[in-house]
């Protein structure tokens, strides 16, 4: 019993710490998706707020994106 409790222990320990490792790179993550999200609002706010047609292909993907008012057009 005290092997299988000491086992227990010596995991959770090991859990905390990797927890203390990975916790700084979570909060990253979340500030950068935040980012991400804002980054991506100020450009669907730009592209349906122009008057031009806008478009853009990725190439290396095959994707293509037409903003409204080009497929309007």
């Amino acid at each position: 019993m005290l092997e299988s409790y000491e086992e227990l222990d010596a995991a959770y320990e090991e859990l905390m710490a990797d927890e203390k490792e990975l916790k700084p790179q979570g909060d990253e993550l979340q500030k950068n998706q935040r980012a991400l999200y804002i980054s991506e609002q100020h450009y669907k706010l730009a592209v349906e707020g122009a008057n031009d047609g806008i478009g853009d292909w990725d190439i290396e993907n095959n994707n293509l994106f037409l903003s409204p008012k080009l497929k309007q057009i």
